[in-house]
């Protein structure tokens, strides 16, 4: 058995359980010392007392020729992630393969667990073939274990797939699983590959459809219970699977990248973990986007956000002019010579920075909504204010309630980005040896740095305003002219004629705007980042170089007309660091950083180029989760786009977050209220949290600012900063403002107590997975509400009726 993780393990535990002699073997030599000292890396219920009664029969190594010498079936249980562009990651299979030894005698069978695309098994064949293994046979088996219930699940199965190449084969694994009572399904090994993805697709097709039912019930005053069991009962649908709930649960960049994004028509630089926070149901979403025969950057629609938890490796790609994107090793990349991989890319790669906007803007108005006007100051009045340099906030609040952005405008605001700051009012006038400040007591300034263009009330903290993205280039001309007059500069190269921009910041989010406002003109500065002797921040420095590039921007500096007539005599060559072309200037790969990481990772979905812009401009591939699409990705491999299992997967994310409002709905604004998670991991009877509905949920709250607590018996992470993890329900509870059931663990059915309801600062109870009979919960004195379960609702069906729902 090759991969002692979750399959492998349980696979080779309970053959041994039906008395093979089994070796499994893994690369992990800390996890094969665990196992052998009769530690279980893994929860699932029975699995301990399966490997301890088969101790006799059960061995785990790390060395290939042990666990083959004499094996008469090669079983390959290894890891088949995601990668960026959705297809699987199968350089875990091919190592198996590649590692076989070339003179194993007699028919051993290489038998396919792990979940593969369609044509797998062809190539595996081929690939046996090449290598002198003809003698080897392949057999297709894939499993359809659920977590929580494993071993039950391959001692008592729904059926048995067997497809296979040689019919021979085939029956000999038929014969291994001789006192298993189940139906057999004997086929080809293509059909054997579709039938496991096919089967979790249409699983998720019927979760994401009750959860719209749901949706619909929600709306209309309808039980989605009784929904589902009158749907249920028709011999041609069945029961299983028709219980609504958060959704179910299974990209990639660190969450630190940023995107230019447009949510609801308004434009920002955001991080992806921030944006994935923020984005809720029913809002658009717009993301700056570039494919590589186009006019120039451009919004387009992105269709999924998506998060993952990841532990592993993580690739620091750094390229000329200072760009850098950490990525997983897995993320495709844009380079000149077609897409690659990051663990793939060399010095020898070229990647693209998007450059241009391209879509035109008009100037608009920055709506501050202090009041109406009620006539003008009297000229003594005016007098008054001249002489004090004050306006009375009644008085301030009689002005216009709107200023037009024109190039005046932007240019004080990107003096104010430089120099200026936010703070409680103090002395109006302050002089310095070198300076002077000048500060407004007024709160209607600050609401407009503050809250109306979004910038930061400190220079470390400073951004680019959100409203500059979406104004004409004179305005974001003017406003970094307003930012070099405050921290730019400019200087000789040797003494002249050639001349260097310089700006100096100590804001990451700052400088990468600044980057990307800069290519918007279309301009490439160099980032340098350092720090200081002493000091205990990054600085970064963008610099602009190149007699072209800086007469584009002499508007920024003083002097503007001497430095034109020095550029006059420098010599014109190309540039250095890039190479320009109509839309994009290309930067070369300088280094892959390598480094450890433990936390989520993002990506989005953007058709129909399939790229999004990030950090300083870096255009990369998106990528998409694993379980539904799979068989999405074979779809489009095939020429066929399958855009209802697109909707299914859109429905399950969006599904996640209307917990949160259904919160809002009951509790108003979140900020400052206490929230208990109960449940964490993705099912009952299991400790993974991989892709589990908590985690969006606890994340999403967090970015409302609620105090998150959270309980569950068996899961406790370690990668949840911020949520307070409780040993006991009731201490999650206790003083909560609200209690969300988020995985049907069966101690959670007695939620409804009056010890429950009594430690509670508010009994507001919402049922995510309708565990709960809704009648008996109210009569307990709790305000309750479940997914799609009116005040009428009828009691919650045991649980205990469908075994596959627990899957």
């Amino acid at each position: 058995m090759f991969g002692a993780g979750y399959v492998g393990l349980v696979t080779g535990a309970c053959f041994a359980d039906l008395g093979h002699d089994v070796v499994i073997r893994d690369i992990v030599p800390e996890r094969v010392e665990r196992l052998r000292g009769g530690e279980i890396p893994i929860y699932e219920p029975g699995l301990e007392q399966v490997v301890e009664r088969n101790r006799d029969r059960l061995n785990f190594t790390t060395d290939v020729n042990d666990a083959v010498d004499g094996a008469e079936f090669l079983y390959v249980a290894v890891g088949t992630p995601p990668t960026e562009s959705g297809d699987a990651d199968l350089r875990a299979v091919w190592s198996v393969v590649d590692e076989l030894p070339g003179d194993i005698p007699g028919r051993p069978v290489v038998v396919m667990k792990s979940t593969v695309p369609v044509g797998t098994g062809e190539s595996v064949r081929r690939r046996l073939d090449a290598r002198g293994l003809a003698n080897v046979g392949y057999v297709s088996n894939p499993e359809f274990l659920a977590e929580g219930s494993a071993v039950r699940d391959f001692m008592n199965p729904d059926r048995i797939v067997v497809g296979s190449l040689e019919s021979a084969d085939g029956d000999r694994v038929v014969e291994l699983h001789r006192g298993i009572d189940t139906e057999i399904v004997r086929t080809d090994v293509p059909s054997a590959e579709l039938v496991k993805l096919a089967a979790n697709a249409f699983l998720s097709t019927r979760i994401s459809f009750i959860n719209e039912i749901a949706n619909v019930c929600d709306l209309v005053g309808a039980d989605v219970v009784d929904v589902a069991r009158g749907v249920g009962l028709d011999h041609r649908l069945g029961p299983h699977f028709l219980r609504a709930g958060i959704g179910f649960g299974g990209s990639c960049l660190v969450g630190s990248e940023t995107v230019l994004a447009r949510l609801n028509g308004r434009t920002r630089l955001v991080t992806l973990a921030s944006l994935y926070d923020e984005v809720l149901d029913g809002d658009e979403l717009e993301v700056l986007s570039w494919r590589p025969d186009g006019d120039g950057a451009e919004f387009l629609p992105a269709d999924v956000v998506t998060r993952r938890p990841y532990a592993g490796e993580v690739l620091e790609v750094r390229t000329t002019m200072g760009r850098r994107v950490t990525v997983t090793p897995d993320h495709p990349f844009v380079t000149r010579d077609g897409q690659k991989l990051a663990d793939e890319l060399t010095d020898q790669d070229w990647l693209p920075i998007a450059q241009r906007l391209n879509e035109s803007a008009e100037a608009a108005d920055v709506i501050v909504g202090v009041g109406v006007e009620r006539g003008p100051i009297s000229s003594q009045r005016f007098g008054d204010i001249k002489r004090s340099g004050a306006l009375r906030m009644h008085e301030a609040a009689e002005q216009p309630t709107s200023i037009e952005t024109d190039a005046e405008f932007w240019r004080v605001v990107g003096l104010y980005v430089a120099e200026g700051h936010t703070s409680a009012d103090g002395d109006r006038l302050r002089r310095g040896k070198t300076a002077t400040s000048v500060a407004v007591g007024s709160r209607i300034p600050a609401a407009w740095w503050t809250d109306v263009l979004g910038l930061g009330p400190k220079c470390s903290t400073q951004r680019v305003p959100d409203l500059i993205w979406d104004e004409p280039e004179a305005h974001k001309r003017a406003f970094l002219a307003g930012v070099w007059l405050g921290d730019g500069s400019w200087s000789y190269i040797d003494k002249g004629p050639g001349v260097v921009l310089e700006y100096g910041t100590a804001g990451r989010e700052l400088a990468d705007g600044l980057l990307r406002l800069l290519g918007d003109l279309g301009i490439v500065a160099r980032l340098e980042v350092g720090r200081a002797a002493k000091s205990t921040v990054d600085t970064y420095r963008l610099i602009v170089s190149g007699a072209e590039q800086v007469e584009r921007l002499l508007e920024l500096v003083e002097r503007g007309e001497e430095l034109a007539e020095t550029l006059t005599k420098t010599k014109r060559i190309a540039p250095a660091g890039y190479r320009k072309q109509d839309n994009a200037a290309w930067v070369r790969v300088t280094s892959v950083e390598r480094r450890p990481f433990d936390g989520h990772v993002y990506s989005l979905e953007v058709q129909p180029t399939h790229t999004f812009v990030t950090s300083g401009g870096l255009a990369v591939h998106n990528c998409f989760p694993k379980d539904v699409t799979a068989l999405k990705q074979l779809a489009g491999n095939s020429g066929y786009q399958f855009m209802l299992l697109q909707a299914v997967w859109e429905v399950n994310e969006l599904q996640k977050r209307r917990v949160v409002q259904k919160l809002m709905k009951h509790l108003g604004p979140l900020h400052g209220k206490r929230i208990a998670l109960l449940g964490l991991a993705f099912k009952p009877n299991t400790d993974d949290m991989r892709e589990a509905p908590s985690r969006v949920i606890a994340y999403r709250l967090l970015s409302e600012g609620a105090e998150v607590r959270a309980w569950d018996p068996v899961a406790h992470p370690d990668d949840l900063p911020g949520i307070e993890i409780c040993d006991s329900v009731l201490d999650a509870v206790r003083d909560a403002d609200a209690a969300v059931v988020v995985t049907e663990w069966p101690e959670l059915t007695t939620l409804p107590s009056q010890e429950v309801h009594d430690a509670m600062a508010q009994p507001i109870l919402i049922d995510g997975r309708n565990l709960l009979d809704p009648v008996a919960a109210r009569a307990a004195g709790f305000v309750y509400e479940g997914i799609g379960r009116p005040r009428h609702a009828s009691p919650a069906e045991p649980r205990s009726l469908d075994r596959e729902l627990q899957s």
